[in-house]
């Protein structure tokens, strides 16, 4: 009797233990079906049948896995049927993702149809690309693959001029918006130039035109040696944007300078035009108006038009001044109060504005009258303002 006990227990322990197992393998498929489950929401599109609600049939998206097994066809290089040169770098290639990718591959291949190198069917395409480093075009490549590309501060620039080459769109979008969060001194001339200078058609490149143009103005100062490389039109972009963070003898000297890097190129004298009219004669200082802008005025290298045009301008920059009055070819009025002077009854002395941004003190080389319409005029006898100064 007593063994049979025993072997009653045991025999019971035995069942309890399976029914636990069992249990613990019943929770384990449960999960695994509810991840599957969670899978298939996350990639399937499911149709119902309307009368039982039922689903009828799936449509099912894995972008993971085709991203992997487009990833592992570009290490097939059996099965390469283009080889890209770039650089002096040879780079084994399959037409099918790189003309989905590029239309301008896709031209280039289409275009070698039934060409020499095409006459052989043993014999790969050959394209030879220029304008861009090897190891540029190899991050290029695999994005034509995987959809992802691996960028820093220093490649995301040459990226977007290759993607930009090539046409792939998508990348050139991916591009700005890594450059708009990276803007820094180093780079943003040559993205305002990019900006500016036209991407592929649907790019949107605005945003990035904005931010780039704002942080130039912003640092007008430490960027002005690398400013006189733009364009005549992203000058003008510019030195009219009331934003401008720069003291307007810094803007006159850079126009300058500007014309000196340009001179030999066509309609440069034009372009030089352009430039001085948006400098605002009338925030120059009567010192700088009589002393440097008046030398550029009487340089016997500068063509008479354009001489004439400086001392012009000069002239109507220091009657601004002393009238504390306005044009519309020296300064805007949404820029300024009512006078170009003011005067500071706290300080005792007159201010003027020295920029678009800001105001200076006016050192004592000027003394303020007010006269019976509480303006100020401010006086520089000394420095001999008269047209004959030019003589």
């Amino acid at each position: 009797m007593e063994v049979q006990a025993v072997d009653e227990t045991e025999e019971e322990e035995r069942t309890i233990e399976e029914a636990l197992r069992l249990e613990e393998e019943h929770a384990a498929f449960i999960a695994r079906h509810r991840e599957q489950q969670l899978d298939l929401e996350r990639f399937a599109t499911v149709e119902h049948d309307e009368d039982e609600g039922e689903p009828r049939s799936f449509s099912v998206c894995a972008p993971e896995f085709l991203a992997q097994k487009m990833g592992e066809a570009r290490s097939e290089l059996d099965l390469s049927d283009v080889d890209i040169q770039v650089g002096g770098v040879t780079f084994a290639a399959h037409k099918f993702p790189l003309m989905i990718g590029s239309p301008v591959l896709r031209a280039r291949f289409t275009s070698l149809v039934g060409a020499a190198n095409d006459s052989d069917g043993d014999k790969k395409t050959l394209v030879r690309l220029e304008g861009m480093e090897s190891h540029i075009f190899e991050g290029v490549l695999g994005f034509f693959y995987t959809g992802s590309v691996e960028l820093d501060s220093a490649s995301v620039l040459p990226t977007l001029y290759a993607a930009d080459q090539l046409q792939v769109t998508r990348l050139c979008e991916l591009c700005t918006e890594l450059l708009e969060a990276q803007l820094g001194l180093e780079n943003a001339i040559d993205v305002f130039k990019l900006a500016t200078g036209g991407l592929p058609p649907g790019v949107k490149t605005e945003q990035l035109r904005k931010a780039s143009m704002l942080f130039i103005l912003r640092h007008f100062v430490e960027l002005v040696d690398n400013i006189i490389e733009l364009s005549v039109e992203q000058m003008s972009r510019l030195l009219s944007d009331d934003a401008l963070n720069a003291p307007e003898e810094l803007v006159f000297r850079t126009v300058v300078r500007w014309r000196r890097k340009h001179r030999d190129e066509k309609g440069s004298d034009a372009a030089f035009t352009r430039l001085l009219r948006l400098v605002r004669f009338p925030l120059l200082s009567p010192r700088f108006l009589g002393g440097e802008a008046r030398d550029v005025a009487v340089d016997s290298t500068l063509p008479a038009g354009l001489s004439t045009l400086i001392k012009d301008l000069i002239l109507e920059g220091f009657s601004v001044i002393h009238r504390g009055q306005l044009s519309s070819t020296s300064a805007r009025s949404d820029s300024w109060n009512t006078a170009s002077q003011e005067y500071d009854s706290i300080d005792g002395r007159c201010q003027r504005k020295r920029s678009r941004v800001g105001t200076r003190i006016v050192e004592t080389h000027f003394t303020c009258a007010q006269d019976s319409n509480t303006d100020f005029i401010v006086h520089s006898d000394e420095f001999g303002v008269h047209p004959g100064m030019f003589l």
